[in-house]
């Protein structure tokens, strides 16, 4: 499942992608809003660590509760924001 700006707006969590723009996006900005996948058991959250950005997929409990999703936790380097699609400056 991918959470997008149109899902959160369908789902009323936020009343549009201008609101998500407008206030600054929750998702890539500290504090980073966790993105909730699965009915709660992982979450997908971005980092900022060493000038880079990335997004964490954790699990919600011990590997037992999450089952087979607890292999798919990771970190990956992004450029842009999973949620409203900012580009991340980069640092030097």
């Amino acid at each position: 499942m991918v959470v997008t700006i149109e899902t959160l707006v369908k789902e009323k969590k936020v009343k549009s992608v201008q609101t998500i723009t407008a206030l600054g996006c929750p998702y890539c900005q500290d504090p980073y809003k966790k993105m909730w996948l699965f009915d709660g058991l992982i979450y997908l959250q971005i980092e900022h660590a060493d000038g880079l950005h990335y997004l964490n997929v954790v699990p919600n409990g011990d590997s037992e509760d999450v089952g087979f999703l607890y292999n798919l936790c990771a970190s990956q380097e992004i450029h842009f924001c999973p949620m409203c699609g900012e580009k991340f400056e980069e640092e030097e």
